[in-house]
C-alpha cells in the first residue's frame, strides 16, 4: 500500500516534545495546529482540517482580477474605493474624505455610464462631468444668508 501524500510538513520543536504542522503560503510559514509526533493522525487530521478553512477563507476574500481592457468604468471605480478603503482602515484618510470620494464616483459612474468600457473612456467624458451646465448634474439650491 502507499503512503499518501501529506499537505502539511512536520516542524519539531526543539524545546520539548511535540511539534507543529506547517504549510508556506506565499513565502511564508504557517502554522495550523500542534502535535505529539509525525505520526499522530488525529492532530495532522485537525490542522488539514484548519488549513482549508484557511484556504476557503482567503479564496472568498480575494478580489477578482479584471483584464483592464475589459473593464468597465464601475469596475475600476469599485477597485479604487476597495483601496480607499483599505486606506481609511489604516487610518490613513479620514472617513469624510472616503464618503465624499464616495459620492463623486458614483455621479461620475451615474453621468458617463457604469456599463462603458474604462478604455474607451476619453477626456471629453471628464470635461463633460466637470462641466457646471453638464445634463447629468442636478442644480444645488444654497440658501441665501438672511439679513
Amino acid at each position: 500500500m502507499s503512503k499518501q501524500k501529506r499537505i502539511l510538513t512536520w516542524h519539531a520543536n526543539w524545546r520539548r516534545p511535540g511539534g507543529r504542522w506547517r504549510k508556506y503560503v506565499d513565502g511564508r510559514a504557517l502554522y495550523f495546529g500542534h502535535g505529539k509526533s509525525p505520526a499522530d493522525t488525529k492532530s495532522y487530521r485537525a490542522a488539514e482540517r484548519r488549513y482549508f478553512e484557511f484556504m476557503q477563507e482567503r479564496e472568498r476574500t480575494t478580489p477578482v482580477e479584471v483584464p483592464l481592457a475589459e473593464a468597465t468604468l464601475a469596475d475600476i471605480c469599485e477597485k479604487f474605493l476597495q483601496q480607499l478603503l483599505e486606506r481609511h482602515d489604516r487610518s490613513e484618510v479620514c472617513p469624510s474624505y472616503f464618503d465624499k470620494a464616495r459620492c463623486c464616483l458614483e455621479d461620475f459612474v451615474g453621468c458617463v455610464g457604469g456599463s462603458k468600457k474604462f478604455a474607451t473612456t476619453s477626456e471629453l467624458d471628464l470635461a463633460d462631468y466637470r462641466s457646471p451646465r453638464s445634463a447629468c448634474r442636478s442644480p444645488t439650491i444654497r440658501a441665501s444668508p438672511s439679513s
